[in-house]
Formats: C-alpha cells, structure tokens, sequence
C-alpha cells in the first residue's frame, strides 16, 4: 500500500503538475514563477500578524489576499492558525475565509506538523488554480516559505491530494502532513537546481517523495 501511494504521487506529479514545477529548472523562469506570488506582513510578530498577498492567476487576472495568523488551542494543543480572506475589487474582505477554515499547523521542534481540515480539503480539489494560489500564501505564512517555493509546493501537494485521496486521508476527510526543517530547507533549493529534485515527507504517516 505505501510503495503503491508512493508511485501514484509520482506519476501525478510528472504528468499533471510537471509543467509548474519543471518551469523552474532556469533562475529565469523560477524569477517568473516567484512574481506569481507575493506576500508581505504589514503587521505583527512571527507569531501573530497580518499579511498581505498578491497572487497572479493570469496575465489578466489578478487576486489579493488577506491574512490572519494567530495561535490557538486545538485538543488541547497549540496550534498555528492562518485564515486567508480575499479581497474584492472594492476593497472589502469576503465574509468568510477563503482557506483556513479548519486547518491548522503545529511546530515540533524540529519541523511542521500540518494538519488540513475537511472543510479546506473540499475547496483544494475543487478549486483549481485559484485554490492552489491561496494554500500556498497560507503555506508561505504558516511555515515560512516564500511566496515562489509556497506556491511550488503547494501545486505539488494539491497533486498528492487528489491522485492519492484513498491512501492519505483521514476517516473524515483531513490530512496530515509532516516536514522537517531540513526539508524546507532544500525546498528552495530544490526548485532552482535543474530538472525534479526530491523532497522527502510523511503524509498520514506514509513516506512520500515530492519532486520539486
């Protein structure tokens, strides 16, 4: 079962998101990939604050975001927060979250525990790519990435997610994700080096190998 999830998050990642992730093989094409999306803090701490990003989801079509992150107690844990709201083109917040709803992440000392709720996961598959660029803001603000390597990894998770449903979700439709510090570390790396290179994680537990 888990080599079997392993090759299945292969395969996705080589024929359906391929061509975001190999688009970064040139300094070049990662500088155009990273313009994609921007985010800046324009208030707080790095535990608490608001954010600001900017997502490019065409050349005609521009979103902004709002973000929130704060700490909260979930089972008794503390956890990492993040809601991300758009913005309209008044200026006005929409009235709910657009991701961040009932996920959360958790530092373990030595990387990130992510847990993503039932509700978010519903809106990743079915979003699109307007949903891969507010995961990766909300990575880019939970665990630290830029907004290039968020987006990136993002894209890549969202492809584990949807070929690999029935190996790595929970009961009631959550997922859990865990990374090393040394692994978000090479996140970056990996996207500039030429051609995929491999980032390792655990999903539900399983060891998964994302190529970056």
């Amino acid at each position: 079962m888990k080599l079997g999830g392993f090759l299945v998050v292969l395969l996705l990642i080589s024929t359906t998101f391929m061509p975001l992730v190999s688009a970064a093989e040139t300094n070049q094409e990662m500088a155009k990939i990273a313009d994609k999306l921007q985010v800046s803090q324009v208030s707080g701490d790095e535990k608490t604050g608001e954010y600001v990003a900017t997502y490019k989801v065409s050349d005609t079509e521009t979103k902004t975001y709002y973000l929130k992150k704060y700490a909260a107690t979930v089972d008794g844990k503390d956890v990492v927060k993040v809601e991300v709201y758009e913005k309209t083109p008044s200026g006005s917040l929409t009235a709910s979250s657009e991701f961040g709803k009932d996920s959360y992440a958790t530092y373990t000392g030595s990387g990130w525990s992510i847990h993503l709720g039932p509700v978010d996961m519903g809106f990743l598959r079915n979003g699109g790519t307007t949903a891969i660029g507010a995961f990766g803001a909300w990575l880019a603000v939970t665990i630290g990435l830029t907004g290039g390597a968020a987006l990136i990894f993002a894209a890549a998770l969202v492809g584990a997610f949807i070929i690999g449903t029935y190996f790595y979700t929970n009961a009631d439709g959550s997922m859990d994700i865990n990374i090393s510090d040394a692994a978000l570390l090479f996140i970056p790396i990996a996207i500039a080096m030429p051609g995929p290179q491999p980032v390792p994680l655990t999903i539900k537990g399983i060891p998964v190998i994302l190529p970056l």
